[in-house]
């Protein structure tokens, strides 16, 4: 299960206990909380964003704050995830991109992460991303099963699929998240969905002789899988 946690976002891991380190948000200097407010000047500034006909010396200001913020919120993070091990990087640029691929190599790789790792491990997505990456199911669970005030969804992520998905039960958080979540949950409960258990069984066994087929003559399964 991957977690990704961008460096311009505050960590929200508190349902996992004390013993992540991790909490809802960085507690920053009273300075830096000043520097990264949105200052109140009038003229240019009154319609927020980089103040194109300020002076010089304001929209230099500006943009020291906000990097010295979001600087002081990377490196935050970045203590706090110390506590999760890491494999080695592949190099300082791309981090660990490309060390796990879609191939059956890669697969042996993965397991053998986990077999190193098995509380979970830390990634990096280039310099600036680290993914957090549980593998034990009592981990997992406390995830699942925390309120969605506490785990948000990756903003970042979900930005790109609202246009075409909507604000429905994937997208949405919060109190609308959880509502719709509770409507949704009879329809999933086991008693439900044991009928089809037959169906399933039927299904993997048709996939399982396609694949003996394909296996013995040779074929590759990749494209199968």
């Amino acid at each position: 299960m991957a977690l990704p946690i961008p460096a311009s976002l505050h960590c929200s891991w508190s349902s996992l206990g004390p013993s992540l380190g991790l909490r809802t948000s960085p507690t920053i200097p009273s300075a830096l909380q000043n520097a990264t407010a949105e200052p109140v000047l009038a003229g240019p500034w009154a319609s927020g964003g980089i103040p194109v006909a300020a002076p010089a010396a304001d929209w230099v200001s500006w943009v020291l704050a906000r990097v010295l913020a979001w600087t002081y919120t990377f490196y935050d993070n970045c203590r706090r995830l110390r506590c999760f091990p890491q494999p080695p990087k592949r190099n300082w640029f791309l981090g660990h991109l490309g060390l796990v691929t879609p191939t059956e190599q890669g697969m042996r790789v993965l397991t053998q992460l986990v077999a190193t790792y098995p509380q979970g491990f830390k990634v990096w997505l280039g310099p600036m991303m680290p993914v957090i990456r549980l593998c034990h199911p009592n981990l997992i669970r406390s995830v699942i099963n925390a309120s969605a005030d506490i785990v948000p969804k990756d903003k970042v992520f979900y930005s790109f699929l609202e246009p075409w998905l909507g604000d429905g039960l994937l997208l949405s958080a919060g109190d609308k998240w959880s509502r719709h979540r509770r409507m949704l949950t009879p329809a999933f409960h086991f008693n439900i969905l044991k009928p089809y258990m037959k169906i399933f069984n039927e299904s993997v066994n048709i996939m399982h002789a396609k694949w003996q087929l394909l296996a013995s003559g040779g074929s590759a399964l990749s494209g199968h899988v």
